[in-house]
């Protein structure tokens, strides 16, 4: 550079003598060589400046990424933080709008029904925008994190096809998934490769006025799969393909176009950040008027196909669904006429026993926009609603008034949602009250920190209100089945009870049965032996009485005798040695006669006893019976019984009389018995008492003896009907007479019970058919 310089000013010295010396200013070599000269000086000077300008800006540039990087960075955190604090509005004013369409304060004229379907249209378009801005901002901040895992992408865009088929309206689009069944499988996220299909599924769909969208995909360098996005629409411009993937840009670089197809010019800059951030890359290549072709590449995945069962099953549902094309009708009123038709069916849906209004729900939140859309949605469904605007007044309604189902807040001041959802299961379990939690915060942590804290369900903000409707449908279906199920096993468990306590009822008749049972046999099987035992005893007991009877007489005739030829003056002397001697003798033959008459006592009452069905039964009435058989044993106890009778109205029987007399004689006569040796025991002279009453029970003549004597124990209740036995002392009782009562009753078909307690009395029932 110094020597151009000094080869100039030598040029400009030489030119300058030669005007001096030669007087040639007019010479036109000498202008031009001057003018050379300058335009030389110029260029280099010009070449100069640039260099040192060039070197300048880099220096410059240099300095502004070192000063702006902490800029652009609070620029990116400033940006998503306001972009989150305007979803919770935005979601407000969608929801408010949409609930008012729906008549939660009653109809409105279609002017107003239209400009709040503008403000709802428009707060929607807001929120895609901050939806896509927060993305953004994620990605530029790296704040994203992706959940990598093995996944089929074919099966994946079956589904993001169906969500985005309602886009095309009545444009006669086809869609087509030609991506192989037998792709291996991807390692992606599998939410965020679903935002790459939709963001340029969608950008197909928006500029393809006709004609098909394809997607198809194929190995690329054994590494990746490269999968390309398809359309015939209007393709891009050569000088705006680079523009494309830039933050709020659109490929067709006008204003006028831009507002035609909408969009926000941020979804293909997400989408290339998406794509980078899984180790892949996307390009575009297009041509206007004959559409675009998307290519993006993502990571194959190290797990083969064939170990996932799962992935299989997917294979085989979509294998049938292969490569067809799908026309696209009047989509938008079959999706609205969908969910017309689930908020109609809702209570169908629901099948719950209960209407809608019957079941309360609890809205918490520190938020009066939150509490009033919630509460919109509700009321639309019928459902009874109570609101709670911090954790403390939740708590306090809980405790009060236990709700069905609690929409919970967690971030909310003094006492946050996780807290609350805490003291509320140490009272009422998961089945019991279930609690659905509502959140902006959508961290993995938070949804486990959630369900930590006992919530039944976990809904980030903001959400949908067909699936808020969704999970609180299921989740009062699940309390209702719960709560049937409970009023099931409590109905069940009271039939078990009932039924427990008919077997033990019925266990103690199969008891008192084979009692009666084992009675009758032994009833049975003692009548032919002491039938033939009385008989054989009475001919010889009779010989014994007629014999004593005919020796008291021929003493009596001999004791006449003998004073007879005796003599006068000596019949005083005789009478007085033999009057002792047959004092004795008649005393001998008093004692032979009573015992006869005892033993032809006993032996009639053996008979009766063994006695067959051998007489004819006649119709009595047995309460004339029964108040003569009263007559006969009061006249013996009435000194020391009172007897008490309470007779209602009853029917004739068919009976043996004489028989259903005998066992009310031997009844009473075993009551008095009982109270006078009580009364014996306790040397008192209170009056005994025997309660006699006959009433109809059941188709049963029921004749009942209560007497309050000294009571029998168990063990010899059981005994009682048994021949032979007694507790009374010896002379006193043969232990004949109740067991020829059992064996009377018996034989008329009828039955005996017996009750008692030690020192409170006995009663004895006798029931018979009538």
């Amino acid at each position: 550079m110094v020597c151009l310089i000094n080869i100039l000013f030598w040029m400009v010295s030489v030119a300058a003598s030669q005007e001096t010396s030669k007087n040639t200013s007019n010479d036109p070599g000498w202008i031009i060589f001057s003018l050379l000269g300058i335009i030389l000086v110029l260029a280099l000077f010009v070449y100069r400046l640039s260099q040192s300008q060039a070197q300048m800006k880099e220096k410059l540039s240099e300095l502004e990424k070192e000063a702006s990087a902490p800029v652009n960075h609070f620029h990116e955190e400033l940006l998503a933080r306001i972009a989150h604090e305007l979803k919770s509005p935005l979601h407000g004013i969608t929801a408010l709008a949409e609930s008012l369409i729906d008549g939660v304060t009653g109809k409105l004229v279609p002017p107003t029904v239209e400009n709040l379907n503008i403000i709802a249209s428009s707060s929607k378009r807001l929120s895609f925008l901050v939806n896509d801005i927060l993305d953004y901002s994620q990605i530029r901040i790296k704040e994203i994190e992706l959940t990598k895992r093995p996944l089929d992408l074919r099966s994946t865009l079956e589904g993001v096809l169906i969500l985005l088929k309602p886009m095309a309206g009545k444009k006669p689009i086809s869609f087509h998934n030609r991506i192989p069944a037998d792709l291996p499988l991807v390692d992606v996220d599998e939410n965020r490769i679903q935002q790459i299909l939709i963001n340029l599924v969608g950008n197909a769909v928006k500029f393809t006025k006709s004609g098909k969208i394809s997607v198809v995909a194929s190995i690329q360098d054994e590494q990746f799969v490269a999968v390309t996005v398809s359309d015939t629409g209007v393709g891009i411009s050569p000088e705006n393909v680079e523009k494309i993937f830039r933050p709020f840009e659109q490929g067709n670089g006008t204003v006028s176009k831009s507002k035609e197809y909408g969009g926000t010019g941020l979804g293909l800059a997400i989408t290339r950040e998406l794509v980078r951030a899984h180790g892949g890359d996307v390009s575009v290549e297009s041509e206007l008027g004959k559409g675009s072709h998307f290519i993006f590449t993502i990571p194959v995945s190290n797990e083969s196909r064939s170990s996932d069962p799962s992935i299989q099953a997917v294979d085989s549902l979509s294998n049938n669904a292969a490569d067809q094309s799908v026309p696209i009708e009047d989509t938008q009123n079959v999706v609205s006429h969908a969910v017309v038709e689930e908020d109609l069916n809702f209570a169908e849906m629901l099948d719950l026993s209960a209407p809608h209004d019957e079941f309360q729900i609890l809205i918490v939140d520190d938020d009066q926009i939150n509490l009033q859309v919630l509460s919109n949605y509700l009321h639309l469904q019928k459902f009874t609603v109570t609101q709670a605007i911090n954790g403390e007044d939740c708590l306090a309604m809980v405790q009060n008034n236990q709700p069905d189902l609690i929409l919970l807040d967690v971030m909310m001041p003094k006492i946050s949602g996780f807290e609350v959802c805490k003291k509320i299961r140490k009272q009422y379990p998961l089945c019991d009250l279930p609690i659905i939690m509502l959140t902006a915060k959508n961290k993995v942590s938070d949804l486990m920190e959630g369900f930590a804290a006992g919530a039944n369900d976990y809904l980030p903000k903001p959400f949908s209100k067909q699936e808020l409707m969704s999970r609180i449908r299921t989740h009062l279906k699940l309390l209702a089945l719960n709560r049937s199920l409970e009023q099931k096993v409590t109905e069940r468990t009271s039939k078990l009870n009932d039924t427990l306590v008919q077997l033990e009822s019925q266990h103690q008749q199969l008891k008192e049965a084979q009692v009666h049972l084992v009675q009758s046999e032994k009833m049975a099987s003692l009548g032919m032996m002491i039938a033939g035992i009385a008989h054989e005893i009475n001919n010889p007991t009779s010989y014994v009485f007629s014999g004593a009877q005919n020796i008291e007489r021929l003493l009596q005739n001999l004791q006449e005798i003998i004073l007879q030829i005796a003599k006068e003056g000596e019949r005083e002397a005789v009478a007085e040695l033999f009057n002792p001697k047959f004092s004795k003798i008649f005393q001998n033959l008093e004692a032979i006669l009573d015992g006869s008459k005892r033993i032809n006592g006993i032996v009639s009452d053996l008979a009766t006893f063994g006695r067959k069905d051998s007489e004819n039964t006649i119709k009595s009435d047995i309460l004339k019976g029964l108040e003569l058989s009263i007559k006969l044993v009061k006249t013996q106890y009435k000194d020391h019984v009172e007897f008490i009778c309470d007779f209602a109205e009853i029917p004739y029987i068919e009976c043996l009389p004489s028989q259903i007399n005998q066992v009310f004689i031997n009844l009473m006569i075993n009551a008095c018995q009982a109270i006078r040796a009580c009364q014996k025991q306790s040397d008192e002279k209170k009056m005994g008492l025997l309660k006699i009453s006959a009433k109809v029970q059941d188709r049963y003549i029921e004749v009942r003896f209560q007497d309050n004597g000294c009571g029998m124990p168990k063990d010899v209740q059981q005994k009682i009907f048994e021949p032979f036995f007694t507790t009374k002392e010896i002379g006193e009782g043969t232990g004949i007479g109740l067991s020829v009562v059992f064996g009377i009753v018996e034989r008329h078909q009828g039955n005996i019970h017996v009750e008692s307690s030690v020192g409170k009395g006995t009663t004895f029932t006798v029931s018979l058919p009538i």
